[in-house]
């Protein structure tokens, strides 16, 4: 959901004109392993808790587009418009590089979302196993975000049941940046819900 605000052009233009420079997707140091990171800006309104994508085609007609989030959960909801936008596969990073008046301009580092990631369909409930450090997901979002968040730089194993009582093991790697891969193939992973 998006919603217009109006601010001073001396809060929109610059940024705007800066925005073609640092919206452009870079690769990483994971150069080698060919994962693409992408960098883009973000304008944040602490006061009326909304914020503005500098470019990827999210700044809306005429660059009105403001996004809402709740107070202390910023990383999240911008994750979450960049990957509900099939922009990113997740957010790695927000530093704040500069001030200015009433908002600030936050550098948002991500991984780029692929559509050469290999399709998993899994069906829900599922439980992340790693020794004893269970979680159950209800979503696939919950799913994403668990594994990116909580178990970086380990190989868990993800299970779910079949409609016929048969338990479906997927075992995956994840890595310090909150990619998500096949534990054997090292295919970047891309899970939907069964049936979609």
């Amino acid at each position: 959901m998006t919603h217009s605000i109006t601010t001073p052009v001396s809060h929109t233009k610059p940024f705007s004109e800066q925005a073609s420079l640092q919206a452009t997707s870079r690769l990483s140091k994971d150069d080698i392993q060919q994962q693409k990171r992408g960098e883009l800006t973000i304008i944040v309104l602490t006061e009326m808790n909304f914020f503005h994508f500098c470019g990827l085609g999210l700044e809306g007609v005429a660059n009105e587009a403001w996004y809402p989030y709740s107070q202390g959960v910023l990383f999240e909801a911008v994750e979450r418009f960049l990957v509900a936008a099939k922009v990113a596969q997740n957010v790695v990073s927000i530093d704040q590089p500069r001030r200015n008046g009433a908002s600030i301009d936050y550098r948002v580092r991500f991984n780029v979302f692929s559509t050469d990631k290999k399709r998993v369909s899994v069906r829900f409930p599922v439980v992340i196993k790693h020794f004893g450090n269970d979680t159950q997901c209800l979503s696939v979002d919950e799913l994403t975000r668990a594994l990116s968040q909580n178990y970086r730089n380990k190989h868990v194993s993800i299970m779910w049941s079949l409609p016929s009582g048969i338990t479906s093991t997927v075992y995956v790697s994840v890595e310090a940046d909150g990619e998500i891969c096949d534990s054997y193939t090292h295919h970047a992973l891309w899970f939907v819900m069964e049936g979609y």
